[in-house]
């Protein structure tokens, strides 16, 4: 009887991690100049106006 060589044993099996993208972190705030003084606030006053009334259209578009 004639015996054939061993056969290699077969590969692992094909393990596949999936990762997801690193989330790039944008660079440090560097604020370099002293930010604008917010001018003042002025407090407001209402103005209350009596305007003439609207005047009647014409009879023929009623």
């Amino acid at each position: 009887i004639e015996k054939r060589p061993d056969q290699p044993p077969p590969p692992s099996p094909l393990v596949i991690h999936e990762h997801q993208p690193a989330v790039s972190t944008p660079p440090p705030l560097i604020i370099r100049e002293r930010p604008p003084v917010p001018p003042l606030r002025v407090p407001s006053e209402t103005i209350t106006r009596w305007l003439p009334p609207v005047p009647l259209p014409p009879r023929s578009l009623v």
